[in-house]
């Protein structure tokens, strides 16, 4: 039998420790590597190539959602399972956004851990049942998981981090004061802030503009 190579990334040691025991009851499971920040996440997964990882978002030094996006650039066939305590829908949506397989919360029993571990394997999409009845609207809406910025989000986003008020922002790009803040209400579920403050941050780290 061929065992299912597994990674554990999760800044809580007591939380790796917990799975591990529990997994050495399972025969087609086997644990090849551990992290507890997502910058040796990332260079365990690259070294050791496991079947699947187990990532919880919340890791320190790079954020859950970056170790994502790196790992989707390499174009790995490791499936990568979100462990985590956010139960938004904008969390999980910008997980499957940046690659992620399945997305499961931690307060989840066991028997459903091995049944997200399994699917994601199988290269099924695996979506915990509290966000199933959002996803569920959400496939049916036809909408894409890619979050990406309009070409219009993209250029408030910058003003924004330019320091400009709404007013300012309506005048420099011809539109209302109401579609400047409506752009900024998406704009800021899309990166999970809560003020300008945050966002102009944001920007800055992510090189739209230089400072």
């Amino acid at each position: 039998m061929n065992k299912i190579k597994v990674f554990l990334a999760d800044d809580h040691l007591i939380i790796r420790d917990g799975l591990k025991k529990l997994f050495e009851f399972e025969d087609d499971i086997e644990v090849v590597g551990e992290a507890g920040n997502g910058i040796d996440c990332i260079n365990g997964v690259l070294e050791l190539k496991p079947d699947v990882l187990l990532l919880d978002l919340s890791m320190p030094k790079v954020h859950g959602i970056e170790v994502l996006n790196q790992l989707k650039k390499k174009r790995l066939a490791t499936k990568t399972l979100v462990v985590t305590v956010h139960d938004e829908f904008s969390y999980f949506r910008k997980a499957m956004a940046v690659g992620a397989a399945g997305y499961i919360l931690k307060d989840s029993d066991f028997d459903s851990f091995l049944t997200a571990i399994h699917s994601v394997y199988e290269n099924n999409r695996y979506v915990d049942k509290k966000l199933l009845p959002q996803y569920n609207d959400f496939m049916n809406s036809g909408e894409d998981f890619d979050l990406s910025f309009t070409k219009r989000e993209t250029e408030i986003l910058i003003l924004i981090a330019r320091g400009l008020s709404n007013k300012e922002i309506a005048e420099q790009l011809f539109i209302s004061d109401k579609t400047v803040k409506n752009h900024i209400t998406g704009i800021f579920d899309k990166i999970h802030v809560k003020d300008r403050t945050q966002a102009a941050l944001y920007a800055i780290k992510n090189n739209y503009v230089n400072i």
